[in-house]
This record gives structure tokens, C-alpha cells and sequence, in this order.
């Protein structure tokens, strides 16, 4: 009987060898058979010959949009302004930017026809993830950011482009511990991770970008320049924490509350802090103090305004 049994399984085994192997076999062939009929398609090869034309022609626009603005062409000295800077970065995603607007018409053209766009649309993926790869190197300057946008935005990016990215996202919703009434996700924790250091980070650039703009403003005077830095600031934080909570899944609606306890804050333990800025918004709009002056107080302290 002991025999009979491991000679049964024996079979058994090898019989579910042979039909994985023989369904390997047939998706080879069947990938192959597809592979072949690609590459022998005229319209496999009329595709190829309308990239080259594409990229041929998104790189001479490119060229004589660069080289007609200055502004785009010649590189910035360290004491230019913010956005003579940022037209130069501008310039170095020009012929990437240009391809994929070209690439998007070709391929709901080559569709209106009826035919299957596959070559435009892997050109069109790579296309897009060495746009992104270019605003990277152009516009993020620290370098432990550009790391994390390269080693997680790209594959990100990438897996959204080959529509991998749902399943995934599925897979790490079912992933999840309640805690109380709320139920925290995978998903939702690194939606917040990621997002929300995406976020922080385009603030605080903004907030450099904008207050050094502001601070150029040669129209307007040293404590004008201060007030409206202040309140871009406070602006753009405000905007961030807004996105935040819905990045978050937090309803809006529910900010009416927010606002009853931070009022309630303001009039307990942060009333100083509360009338302390806006007295400084109220004494640089006066003029009576402007940033350099020194100031000396009645208890001793002196100081000057920064």
C-alpha cells in the first residue's frame, strides 16, 4: 500500500510538471507568435518613423524657443533674480515637455484611425519619466530630496504609467489595524508619508522662492517687504495644512470645529503669541520701526529689529 501511494504521487507530480510546463510553453509561443506579428506590421514601423519625426522636431522648437529668450539660454550669475533663475531651469525641460505634447497627439491620432498605438504609448511613458527625471535635476537642489524623488517618485510614477499601480494600492488598503473608531491602512500611512513630505517640501521651496521675489521689489520699501513676506508665508502654510487634511481623508467640513478650538486656544494660552504678531504686522505698516533699527526697551533690553 506504501508503495502504491508514493507511485500515485509520483504520477501526480509529474503530471502537474508537464502541464505547467506545456502552459509555459504555450504562453511563450503565444507572446512570441504576438512579438513576431508587432514587428511585422507596417504600422509597427510608420510608428517608429513618426518618433523620430516627433523628437527631431520637439528638439528643433526647443532649440529656437531656448536661444531666442535669453532669458532661457544663458545661465544666471549667483546675484540674479529669483525668477531669472527660474526661467533658466525652465529651459532644461523644454525639449522633454515639447515631446510629450507632440507625442499626445500622435497618439489620439494614430487611435482615430483604429489603430493600436503601442510604440507611441511606451514613448510616451519613457517620455514622462525623463520629464520628470529633468524637473528633478533642474529644480530640486538638495540633494537627499532629489534622492527621494528619484528612488520613490520615479518607481511610483512608473508603476502608475504601466498600470500596476490600483492592484498595489488595493494590496495595501486590505492591510490595515483599527484603532478605535478609526481604521489606519498601509495605504493611508504612506499616502500621508508620501504626499505630506511632497507637500512640506514645494512650501518651503515656494515660501524661499517667493520671499526672495518679494524682497527684489525694489518699488517698495524695507518694512512693506517684510509685512508681505509674513503674509505670503503665513498664506502658503495655511494652503499646505489644507491640502494636508485632504491628503489625509480628513473633511473639510469638520474645520468649523478646528476653528471653535483653535479660537478657544487663542483666547487661553495663545493670546499672547496672537497679538504679538499682529502688533509687529501693525508697527511695520506704521513705520515707525522698520528692520536695522536698534531699539533699547526701559527694562534694559536692547536690541536690533531683524
Amino acid at each position: 500500500k506504501k508503495d502504491l501511494f508514493w507511485y500515485r504521487f509520483g504520477q501526480f507530480c509529474k503530471g502537474s510538471l508537464a502541464m505547467d510546463y506545456s502552459s509555459v510553453l504555450t504562453l511563450i509561443n503565444g507572446n512570441y507568435q504576438k512579438g513576431v506579428e508587432l514587428l511585422s506590421s507596417t504600422q509597427t514601423y510608420v510608428q517608429l518613423a513618426m518618433l523620430i519625426i516627433i523628437y527631431s522636431v520637439a528638439f528643433v522648437i526647443a532649440y529656437k524657443v531656448r536661444h531666442s529668450l535669453s532669458i532661457l539660454c544663458n545661465a544666471p550669475v549667483e546675484e540674479a533674480h529669483p525668477i531669472r533663475k527660474f526661467g533658466f531651469r525652465i529651459g532644461g525641460v523644454l525639449f522633454p515637455l515639447i515631446a510629450i505634447f507632440l507625442l499626445q497627439i500622435s497618439r489620439k491620432t494614430v487611435e482615430n484611425f483604429e489603430y493600436s498605438p503601442w510604440v507611441i504609448q511606451v514613448a510616451l511613458s519613457v517620455a514622462i519619466l525623463l520629464f520628470f527625471n529633468s524637473i528633478i535635476r533642474a529644480f530640486v537642489t538638495h540633494y537627499y530630496a532629489a534622492s527621494l524623488f528619484r528612488w520613490v517618485g520615479l518607481p511610483i510614477l512608473f508603476l502608475h504609467l504601466v498600470g500596476l499601480l490600483p492592484p498595489i494600492i488595493s494590496a495595501l488598503e486590505e492591510i490595515s489595524i483599527k484603532v478605535g473608531n478609526v481604521d489606519i491602512s498601509a495605504y493611508g500611512v504612506v499616502r500621508v508619508l508620501v504626499f505630506g513630505g511632497f507637500l512640506f517640501w514645494l512650501g518651503r521651496v515656494s515660501s524661499s522662492f517667493g520671499k526672495a521675489v518679494i524682497k527684489r521689489q525694489e518699488s517698495l520699501d524695507i518694512p512693506t517687504k517684510e509685512v508681505f513676506s509674513k503674509l505670503f508665508e503665513v498664506t502658503l502654510f495655511c494652503i499646505i495644512i489644507l491640502l494636508l487634511l485632504n491628503v489625509m481623508g480628513i473633511n473639510l467640513t469638520t474645520l468649523a470645529v478646528f476653528g471653535g478650538a483653535v479660537g478657544v486656544g487663542i483666547g487661553l494660552g495663545l493670546q499672547s503669541i496672537a497679538s504679538n504678531f499682529i502688533s509687529g504686522i501693525i508697527i511695520l505698516l506704521d513705520r515707525s520701526l522698520t528692520v536695522g533699527d536698534f531699539v533699547e526697551l526701559g527694562d534694559g533690553q536692547k536690541g536690533f529689529v531683524r
